[in-house]
C-alpha cells in the first residue's frame, strides 16, 4: 500500500526526516511515537507531499505521490489535523461536503446521489445528526472533530493520515474516535497512519508502531516488541514500568515519580477485631495482591476487611453484599479489599515475625468444618461456607513477583499446617489441603528492604512460611 524509501526530508532544504524506510500494508493501524522535535508531524507531511524530499522517494501502490495530481492524491489519502483554522462560518454540513470535492467533476458541480448517500452514511456513522446545521466555532473541540473526521471520511480515502488525533479532548471523546477508526480500518480497509503523544493509546489501537529519535527510526514492530522499558528509556529518557492491560494483550507504560516516601511500619496491634469484623486501615495505600471478593488481583489497598457471617450464609451474590458493608463504614470500595468468614472472630490469631531487616504481621481465621482434600475436588457436592483466611502485611518493598511467590509459599505452608493438625476430608475421609472458600491478602508498605523474591528458599518466603504455619496452626487449635 505505502513503501517509504530511504526517506529524507524536512524544511529548506534542512533534513529533519533521515534515511527513514518502511512499508504500511492495506487496512493496517500504524502509529508514530517519538518525544517533541523527534520529526513526527514532518514524516507525515512528507507522507502527504507537503514538504520537499531531499532524496529517497514515498509511493502509494507502487506510484510516486509527486505523480499524482491533486484531486486523484485526495481520493488516495485524506488526513485529520491536529489544528484545523477557519475562517467563514461553515456550518456543519458544509464542512462535510467539502470532502467530497475530489470526486467531482466541473468546476461548479452539484453532488451526485452517490455524494448524498456516502455523506449519509458517513453522518450515521459518527453519530453528529444533531449539529449539522450549527456553526463551527459553536462546536466543542471532541465535537468539532467529529466534524473533521466525517469530511475525512467522506473522502473515501484509501488511507487516513491523523496528526495528534486525540489531543486536547477529554477521555471519552478519545475512546469515541479511536474505537470508530479501529472498527472503519477492519471493515473498510482503511490504512490509517497516526502520531501520537500517548504511549498506551497507540499500544492500544495499532497494529504496529514506528518510534523516532532526532528523525531517525529506531525501531518498528507490534506493540509488544516496540514499547518495552529500554526503548522508552532510551527514546524518552525517562524511567518507566512496563504493565499490561487488562483485557487485551497490549502492553502500557506507567512513569516513575519522584515522589517523597511516606514510611509507615504495620504492628500486630494495628489489628482491630471487633464481633462483626477484622479490620486493618492503613494511613498510605499498600501493593497488594488479593483473591478477597473486593479487591481481588494486584493492586493498591489501605483499608483491609475480613467480615463475619454466619454458616448458613447464603453464598448467592457475596460481593453486593461485601459491597454494602464497605459502604455502611464509609469506605471507598476502590480503596479496600475485603473477605468473609463463618469463624467467630474471637477465634483470629495475629502474630509477628521479624528476620533481621524483615518483619511481617499475620492475621488468621480458620474454619474447618467444610475442610477438603484438592486431589477429590471433582468430586464434591455443594459445600457450605468454611474459610481458612489469612493476611499478611509485610515491613519492606516487594515486587510483583515476590508477592505471586509468597502467595504460593503462603498456600503451601497452608496445607502443611492442615496436614499436621491431622484435618480431614469432611466427605472422603482424607488428609484435607484447604476449604472452598479460603481467602488470601498481601498487602506491602513498599518501604524498608527490597524483597525481589517470595518463594520459600527467599528472606521473605521463609519468614512467610514459617509464619503462615505456625499462625494458621495456632488458629485451628483455638477452634477445636
Amino acid at each position: 500500500m505505502i513503501d517509504v524509501l530511504r526517506l529524507t526530508g524536512g524544511y529548506h532544504n534542512e533534513p529533519i526526516i533521515r534515511d527513514l524506510s518502511f512499508s504500511v500494508q492495506s487496512n493496517e493501524f500504524l502509529g508514530i511515537l517519538g518525544p517533541n522535535g523527534s520529526g513526527k508531524s514532518t514524516l507525515l507531511r512528507l507522507l502527504l507531499g507537503e514538504l520537499p524530499v531531499i532524496s529517497g522517494e514515498v509511493k502509494i501502490n507502487g506510484k510516486n505521490i509527486n505523480h499524482f495530481d491533486t484531486k486523484e492524491l485526495a481520493r488516495k489519502m485524506a488526513v485529520l489535523p491536529q489544528h484545523v483554522h477557519f475562517s467563514l462560518p461553515y456550518t456543519v454540513i458544509e464542512t462535510i461536503e467539502l470532502g467530497r470535492y475530489a470526486h467531482k467533476k466541473g468546476w461548479l458541480p452539484h453532488l451526485s446521489k452517490e455524494d448524498r448517500d456516502v455523506i449519509k452514511r458517513i453522518i450515521d456513522l459518527t453519530r453528529i445528526h444533531t449539529l449539522l446545521h450549527r456553526s463551527l466555532d459553536e462546536l466543542s473541540g471532541g465535537e468539532r472533530q467529529r466534524v473533521f473526521l466525517a469530511q475525512a471520511l467522506v473522502q473515501e480515502p484509501e488511507i487516513l493520515i491523523l496528526d495528534e488525533p486525540t489531543n486536547h479532548l477529554d477521555i471519552g471523546y478519545q475512546k469515541e474516535l479511536l474505537d470508530l477508526l479501529k472498527l472503519w480500518s477492519v471493515d473498510k480497509r482503511l490504512t490509517i497512519i497516526g502520531v501520537f503523544h500517548d504511549i498506551n493509546l497507540a499500544s492500544m489501537y495499532c497494529d504496529r508502531i514506528v518510534m523516532l529519535k532526532e528523525g531517525r527510526m529506531v525501531t518498528m514492530g507490534s506493540p509488544y516488541e516496540t514499547i518495552s522499558e529500554t526503548n522508552i528509556r532510551s527514546v524518552y529518557e525517562t524511567d518507566v514500568h512496563q504493565t499490561h492491560h487488562p483485557s487485551i494483550p497490549k502492553p502500557l507504560m506507567t512513569l516513575y515519580g519522584d515522589h517523597p516516601e511516606h514510611s509507615v511500619t504495620i504492628k500486630k496491634e494495628a489489628i482491630k477485631k471487633t464481633n462483626d469484623y477484622i479490620e486493618y486501615v492503613s494511613p498510605v495505600p499498600l501493593r497488594t495482591i488479593s483473591s478477597d471478593i473486593i479487591g481481588g488481583g494486584i493492586s493498591w489497598r489501605k483499608n483491609f476487611y475480613n467480615v463475619w457471617v454466619d454458616e448458613g450464609y447464603d453464598c448467592k451474590d457475596p460481593k453486593s453484599d461485601v459491597q454494602s458493608f464497605l459502604n455502611s463504614l464509609g469506605r471507598n470500595i476502590d480503596e479496600s479489599t475485603c473477605m468473609m468468614t463463618a469463624v467467630p472472630l474471637e477465634r483470629c490469631v495475629v502474630t509477628e515475625f521479624k528476620d533481621q531487616d524483615v518483619s511481617i504481621v499475620i492475621t488468621v481465621t480458620a474454619g474447618t468444618f467444610h475442610a477438603l482434600d484438592i486431589s477429590k475436588a471433582e468430586k464434591y457436592p455443594s459445600l457450605g461456607v468454611g474459610t481458612i483466611n489469612t493476611w499478611i502485611f509485610v515491613n519492606g518493598h516487594a515486587t510483583d513477583e515476590a508477592l505471586i511467590q509468597g502467595v504460593m509459599t503462603a498456600t503451601e505452608a497452608k496445607s502443611k499446617a492442615m496436614i499436621d493438625e491431622g484435618i480431614l476430608d469432611v466427605t472422603h475421609g482424607t488428609l484435607a489441603t484447604g476449604t472452598p472458600t479460603d481467602s488470601i491478602a498481601i498487602g506491602c508498605t513498599q518501604n524498608g528492604v527490597f524483597l525481589e523474591y517470595g518463594g520459600p528458599v527467599s528472606h521473605l518466603g521463609s519468614l512467610i512460611a514459617k509464619g503462615v504455619y505456625e499462625t494458621i496452626r495456632k488458629a485451628i487449635q483455638s477452634t477445636e
